[in-house]
């Protein structure tokens, strides 16, 4: 890359000689006097000055000026340095301003954003907190600060403003397919983790303290649970079926399809095809607990609609399958 650099000059003043007294020499006739800046500059922007000159300017001319006149210039007009000299590290400097201010108020936009979004998750996360109930399973997601892990807790029953919890972890004996989305697998290992000997009683106003919902919130301690500082990062309900296809390798086939839920407990209604006239088998089982199974056979590639209903709370859901795969949408997940 060339650097283009040398050294130039501004008028930084003009002067006639009338102003002087001296418009009657005739070396000064349509003459005009000039107060010249000069500068080095890179690539032709000034960076620092090289002295300042007066000069005679005639028909397009420069004239040395007289040692006497140069006594008046001195007295008459003293000059400074002129500011244009130095204009590249006055850009420099203007631009790290600039650049300072609009860092400082990119940072406080983001810190207010991220406060309005804090707040939002954390009214999301209470309202949810507070729709727990005894008809559908919950989750509590909670983050130890100190030691950098999550902290899984179920729900197993709420009573007055308490909750039974009980730990969700994952050991030899309670292996889960990493396949099923994070509330799906924290539900199958509920359900594969045995007896609630360790559960414990906890008060909601307790666990509702670890909702980040402010900007200057710090992670609290629990009485009974781990006495690390706790923060509350997600909660989900399962209030759905989560349909897997999951066919035997012996049994696999265009037309064939077996799926075994992995969600709560269902009872399933009816499946209509999307297409009139197309035929679609269901399996005659039509209660399909957790890690229950049931058929779909079906010569069409078109989509269709499997209708059920979930069990206590008979709450009726509908599914899209299409290519072999059904489309849960669970509800509950924050």
């Amino acid at each position: 890359m060339r650097i283009i650099f040398g050294h130039n000059n501004f008028v930084i003043k003009r002067v006639a000689p009338k102003e002087l007294g001296i418009e009657d020499d005739p070396h000064m006739k349509n003459a005009e006097i000039r107060l010249i800046q000069k500068f080095a500059h890179l690539y032709f922007i000034p960076v620092f000055p090289m002295g300042q000159e007066w000069i005679l300017r005639k028909e397009g001319k420069s004239y040395v000026i007289t040692s006497d006149v140069k006594a008046i210039l001195h007295r008459n007009y003293p000059s400074r340095v002129h500011i244009g000299a130095f204009a590249l590290p006055l850009l420099l400097i203007l631009g790290v301003i600039i650049y300072s201010i609009s860092s400082k108020i990119s940072d406080y936009q983001y810190q207010k954003r991220a406060a309005a979004d804090l707040q939002i998750k954390g009214n999301g996360l209470i309202k949810t907190f507070d729709s727990i109930n005894n008809e559908n399973t919950a989750f509590l997601s909670l983050y130890d600060a100190s030691a950098y892990k999550d902290l899984d807790y179920a729900v197993l029953k709420t009573e007055g403003n308490r909750l039974l919890i009980k730990p969700i972890t994952e050991n030899e004996n309670n292996k889960i397919n990493y396949n099923l989305p994070s509330q799906i697998r924290l539900y199958a290992l509920l359900k594969g983790g045995g007896q609630t000997e360790d559960s414990i009683w906890i008060s909601k106003n307790e666990i509702k303290k670890t909702i980040p919902n402010k900007e200057l919130f710090k992670p609290i301690s629990i009485k009974g649970l781990d006495p690390s500082p706790l923060e509350m990062r997600d909660i989900y309900i399962i209030k759905d079926a989560y349909f897997k296809n999951e066919t035997p390798v012996e049994a696999e086939s265009s037309f064939y399809s077996e799926y075994v839920n992995y969600g709560k407990d269902a009872v399933i209604d009816s499946l209509i095809p999307t297409q009139k006239g197309e035929e679609w088998k269901l399996s005659k089982n039509k209660k399909v607990n957790y890690k229950e199974r049931f058929a779909i056979k079906t010569e069409s590639s078109n989509p269709a609609i499997l209708y059920y209903h979930t069990v206590p709370d008979n709450t009726p859901h509908q599914v899209k399958i299409s290519d072999k795969h059904i489309k849960n949408s669970i509800n509950g997940e924050y």
